[in-house]
Formats: structure tokens, C-alpha cells, sequence
């Protein structure tokens, strides 16, 4: 039923690291194979620089991400079948 409305594939939640998840989707449209994918992750906060005043210390960047806020990036890939690879483009060309 799925592939009468030109949904090929769709994959929920697939964990990327500890924090990010994706969510895509691939569909034909036009005659065109897509993929569109959703990443999700906690907002940065904040960048903390620890370091100390010695010549030549070490220095470290720590980030804090918030709890409950979220960043949505959405992602439009386009099949070229001569490189047999997903090329990026513009989403808002979808619609």
C-alpha cells in the first residue's frame, strides 16, 4: 500500500550519537527518487572555554545543550543514477 503512494522506504529514530536522531523518508515524485530527512537535536546553550594562564596549557571547549528545547534541520536529497549516489538540493523546491 505504501509503495502505491510512492513511499519506497521510511526509517524512525535512527540514532546517530548519544544526543542526534533521524528520522527519512524516500519516495518517488515525478518519476524522481527522494530522500528527506529530519535530524534532531538538543539547542547549544552555551560554549565554555576552560583553559588556564600558563604558556602552552591545554585549552578545552565544553558545551551545554538545554533539556528540553530542540533543533529541527530538514534535508532534501535528490537520486542521480549515474554517480549511484544522494545529491542535495533545495527543499523549497518540493513545494
Amino acid at each position: 500500500m505504501l509503495e502505491e503512494k510512492g513511499l519506497l522506504e521510511s526509517r524512525d529514530n535512527v540514532r546517530v550519537d548519544s544526543m542526534t536522531t533521524v528520522e527519512s523518508i524516500i519516495f518517488n515524485q515525478g518519476g524522481n527518487k527522494m530522500k528527506l530527512e529530519l535530524i534532531r537535536h538538543p539547542k547549544e546553550i552555551e560554549k565554555k572555554t576552560i583553559f588556564s594562564k600558563r604558556i602552552g596549557a591545554p585549552v578545552s571547549v565544553s558545551s551545554v545543550y538545554s533539556q528540553d528545547e530542540n533543533v529541527l534541520t530538514l534535508k532534501a536529497f535528490k537520486w542521480n543514477s549515474e554517480s549511484e549516489s544522494w545529491e542535495p538540493f533545495d527543499a523549497s523546491q518540493l513545494m
